[in-house]
Formats: structure tokens, C-alpha cells, sequence
């Protein structure tokens, strides 16, 4: 169904268990460290020196997912569900401290992110949508060493812009487990270490 709106890639299907009114977390991402303060201490003694002191923080860039359900004692489930993405990029920055220039790299990030609460059976799928990013490029064609000359390549080039549109759609399936289902789920497993032992 998603693939005749456009280009479809799967990011990640993973499954994650939570007890009532506990939330639970997905993250897809890395961290990196950036610099969040700084500041300079003064040793006096024979000679005056000043030395800085840098506090790092980890961002994180990436894909995250919070879900906390709350079940009723029909077996539908609540879910409150907070999808957020955040992009982080470097950012020089030029900071003059008693007279000595420090160039840091500091942290830039673009988050989108919502928020819902969502009424769902056990077994239905849920489908969050809006985490859209539009993103435009210039694209430049030229006519071989002829579009490097100075001033007149300018004639051989030629500059369009393509425009890309993005939009994370995240899909929950809420599943209720009830207590004679892990007694299922052992005899199942049980029944399958049985067979592997006899071959």
C-alpha cells in the first residue's frame, strides 16, 4: 500500500515487550560528543598559565520511539506514543577566551517529533504518519572543460534544483498477552527442544 505513494524502504521491524503502564523504548542512532561549556582556570605561581576546560555531552542523532500502553480489562490498549527524529551536525564555532581563539565544535539539531495517544485492539496495527522533511539540492551540469573556464564556463552551465520529500511512517501492532498464552509459548518452545534433541 505504501509503495504507490513513492520510493519505500524499511528502516527497522523490531518487537519489544512492556508491562502495563510501562514504557518502553526504541532507539535507532548514534551519539556523538559536542562541546556544551566552557572554561578557563588561572595557575599562578612563577608563571601565569591558563588552561581550559571543555565539558563534552553525547547527542543523539537518529530515530526514537516511545510507547507506554495501558491496558483495560476488555484488552484494548492504550497506547501514548512519542516518535521523534533528530538530526545532529557539527558546527564550528569561534569563541576568543583571555586573548586565545578556540574554534568548538558545537551541536545543530533539527528534531522532528510528535506526540498522540492512540485506542487500538489487541492485534490491530496502528499506523503514525506527519514526520515529513522536504529537502532541496542544486544540481549542477556542465559541458566538459569548457564549464571550468573562469567567468565565460558560466555559459556551458546549466543549475536545476531537485526537491526530495521524506515522511517516516511508523506502524504498531499492540499484542495483549495473557497468562495462558506464556504456558502456550513454554510448551511450544518445549516441544521444539524435544524434536532438536532427538535428531
Amino acid at each position: 500500500m505504501l509503495e504507490t505513494q513513492g520510493d519505500l524502504q524499511m528502516l527497522s521491524n523490531p518487537r519489544v515487550t512492556a508491562t502495563n503502564n510501562q514504557k518502553a523504548v526504541i532507539k535507532v542512532g548514534q551519539d556523538e560528543y559536542f562541546v556544551t561549556n566552557v572554561s578557563s582556570t588561572t595557575v599562578t605561581g612563577t608563571s601565569t598559565t591558563t588552561s581550559p576546560e571543555i565539558d563534552l555531552t553525547p547527542f543523539f542523532s537518529g530515530i526514537a520511539l516511545d510507547v507506554t500502553p495501558q491496558i483495560d480489562k476488555y484488552g484494548s490498549v492504550i497506547l501514548h506514543v512519542h516518535p521523534s527524529v533528530t538530526e545532529t551536525e557539527e558546527q564550528l564555532k569561534v569563541i576568543t577566551l583571555d586573548d586565545q581563539r578556540f574554534e568548538l565544535p558545537l551541536a545543530q539539531s533539527n528534531i522532528r517529533e510528535s506526540d498522540t495517544v492512540i485506542r487500538a485492539q489487541s492485534g490491530e496495527i496502528v499506523v503514525i504518519g506527519g514526520l515529513m522533511q522536504t529537502t532541496t539540492e542544486d544540481e549542477e551540469s556542465k559541458t566538459p572543460i569548457l564549464g571550468d573556464v573562469p567567468i565565460l564556463g558560466n555559459l556551458f552551465k546549466s543549475i536545476s534544483k531537485r526537491q526530495e520529500k521524506k515522511e517516516l511512517v511508523i506502524l504498531i501492532k499492540p499484542t495483549v498477552v495473557m497468562p495462558d498464552a506464556w504456558k502456550k509459548q513454554q510448551a511450544h518452545s518445549r516441544a521444539l527442544l524435544n524434536t532438536w534433541y532427538e535428531n
